[in-house]
């Protein structure tokens, strides 16, 4: 479920009865995506500090696109 489809169904469900699992699932979907955006923030502070840093910028980018990737990955399957 998407953070757009949790925000519909909620909005649909005030209005009618409520599935309760459905509720859990939603929600859950609305928590996920912030702290998904909020690591993958974080991970590109530290690779900026880390070319400010002087260390290898090449390096940095190899290492720093892989878990970018992973993040990303991670990020798409929470938005299914």
């Amino acid at each position: 479920m998407t953070r757009e489809e949790a925000l519909e169904f909620i909005a649909q469900s005030i209005k009618s009865d409520v599935d309760m699992a459905k509720v859990a699932d939603a929600l859950k979907a609305l928590e996920q995506k912030p702290i998904i955006d909020k690591i993958r923030a974080e991970i590109e502070r530290q690779e900026k500090w880390l070319m400010v840093a002087g260390y290898n910028q090449y390096n940095v980018d190899i290492a720093f696109n892989a878990i970018k990737l992973v993040v990303d990955k991670y990020k798409a399957e929470s938005e299914e």
